[in-house]
């Protein structure tokens, strides 16, 4: 979920789907041992009930040009943080609207008794530094506001090709 807001009102837009996958490698350990993390998120897939704003997301982001937003990263530390949960700080590159940028992502996760992993983690980042130019309405007068925050809780299930589905 995109969580901004505007000289007028809080807004959000859902992920309705991400592609991505998680390398672990083996271990005996209890946590897990994240080698690499890709995610693509669809900008097609980024959604509001209010049509507008994803109108301006969607042009604001030149979807036809740049249809995507990744990140990757190879370095990822995995420590335990309580009991029954572990965190994740995950070193790696953020691309939007064909700007990459390094940034360093922070989770919570924890072990399910499926075999899956959940993983939940907030990130704050600006439309700036992406060289995304802020939508605006009304000639102007309705604009949003540097920075926005990406919130994400995903379940990584285990299979052959180590993909993920996200549950929100």
């Amino acid at each position: 979920t995109v969580y901004g807001t505007s000289n007028v009102r809080d807004w959000t837009m859902d992920v309705a789907q991400i592609d991505g996958s998680v390398v672990l490698a083996d271990t005996n350990d209890a946590l897990p041992a994240i080698q690499e993390v890709q995610v693509t998120v669809p900008v097609e897939q980024m959604v509001s009930d209010k049509d507008r704003l994803q109108r301006h997301a969607h042009e604001a982001l030149h979807k036809e040009e740049y249809p995507t937003l990744t990140f990757t990263a190879s370095d990822v530390q995995v420590e335990k943080a309580e009991a029954d949960s572990f965190s994740v700080v995950a070193n790696g590159e953020l691309t939007i609207k064909g700007n990459t940028r390094p940034v360093t992502l922070t989770a919570k996760g924890a072990q399910q008794s499926t075999g899956s992993l959940n993983v939940v983690g907030e990130h704050e980042l600006r439309l700036s530094t992406y060289e995304v130019e802020r939508p605006s309405l009304m000639f102007g007068a309705i604009k949003v506001d540097d920075p926005i925050r990406v919130g994400f809780d995903v379940t990584l299930t285990p299979s052959s090709t180590a993909s993920s589905q996200a549950s929100e």
